[in-house]
C-alpha cells in the first residue's frame, strides 16, 4: 500500500513523487524522486506550476532548499513523535483525495 504520488495545487496536478525504500540487513535507504511544475505553463487543465498559481519564478536551487529543510524537519517530527504527530496531522489536512 502507498499513498498517492500526486501533489495537487488548487485542484491541478503540480509535481509527482516516487519513492522506494532499500534494505540491506539493518540498513534501510530511502530514495525519494521528485518532479515539480516550477516555472512552466503546463496543459492549464489538469496541470499548473508554482510560477501560474503564485507569481513566484523560482530557481531549481531555490526550491531545492526549500524542499530540504522542510524534508529534514518532518523526517525529525517523524522520528521522535512518530507518525501519530504532527507528520500525521499535516497529512491528514493537506490529503486532496482523502475519503474517495
Amino acid at each position: 500500500m502507498k499513498f498517492v504520488n500526486d501533489v495537487f495545487l488548487n485542484g491541478k496536478k503540480v509535481c509527482g513523487v516516487l519513492s522506494r525504500m532499500e534494505s540491506q540487513g539493518d540498513t534501510f535507504k530511502l530514495v525519494i524522486g521528485v518532479g515539480v511544475n516550477l516555472n512552466t505553463h503546463p496543459d492549464l487543465v489538469t496541470a499548473t506550476s508554482v510560477l501560474v498559481e503564485t507569481g513566484l519564478r523560482l530557481s531549481v536551487a531555490e526550491f531545492t532548499e526549500s524542499l530540504t529543510l522542510h524534508l529534514v524537519y518532518f523526517l525529525d517530527k517523524l522520528e521522535t513523535e512518530g507518525f501519530q504527530g504532527e507528520v500525521y496531522r499535516f497529512i491528514a489536512t493537506q490529503m486532496y483525495l482523502l475519503g474517495d
